[in-house]
């Protein structure tokens, strides 16, 4: 549901490199639109939602925005240079979802047999590792920047999935159940 008068424009800046001014909303209860530049490195899509991946210049650092709550979008003459550090693919790996950053953390879930499909089926993170356990179910394995999406996603399999790690996620996720 991106406005093509944002998106098709992004699309055009990418690859030559043209830095844009944003008008944006944050989803953040009362927050007011912001006028910044970015810029944008690349478009990508989570859980029906389209994001633009850009080099927020403000803050240094690259991060996602909403393509949704993008009100307006200038591209302009200017041409920026994408961190030196940064890596599209290695960014990716280092978040599960949208949101990268945090310490990184390895992951290890165990799934019962009755949503194992579920789980063998899809790709939940580029560098997992799944193992068969006995019983029909599997174990998946994958080392992310610490996230609270990890969190949401494995409580979303309720009494099907077990935190094997870390130890800070169990005692979350235990909580959660006694609560």
């Amino acid at each position: 549901r991106a406005p093509a008068e944002v998106f098709w424009p992004l699309v055009d800046a990418i690859p030559q490199r043209r830095l844009c001014q944003v008008t944006y909303k944050s989803a953040r209860p009362g927050a007011k639109e912001s006028i910044f530049e970015v810029l944008p490195l690349k478009i990508l899509a989570h859980q029906g939602a389209t994001y633009v991946l850009c080099h927020l210049l403000r803050h240094g650092t690259v991060g996602p925005l909403n393509l949704q709550r993008l009100k307006k979008l200038v591209v302009m003459k200017e041409r920026g240079i994408p961190p030196t550090d940064f890596d599209a693919a290695r960014w990716e790996r280092s978040s599960f979802g949208i949101f990268a950053g945090g310490k990184p953390t390895r992951y290890r879930f165990r799934f019962d047999r009755v949503v194992a499909p579920y789980i063998r089926e899809r790709t939940w993170h580029p560098g997992q590792e799944l193992k068969e356990v006995p019983g029909g179910g599997v174990e998946l394995d994958f080392t992310c920047g610490q996230s609270v999406e990890v969190t949401t996603w494995a409580a979303s399999w309720r009494e099907h999935v077990e935190a094997l790690a870390p130890a800070q996620l169990r005692r979350e996720l235990r909580s959660l159940g006694t609560w």
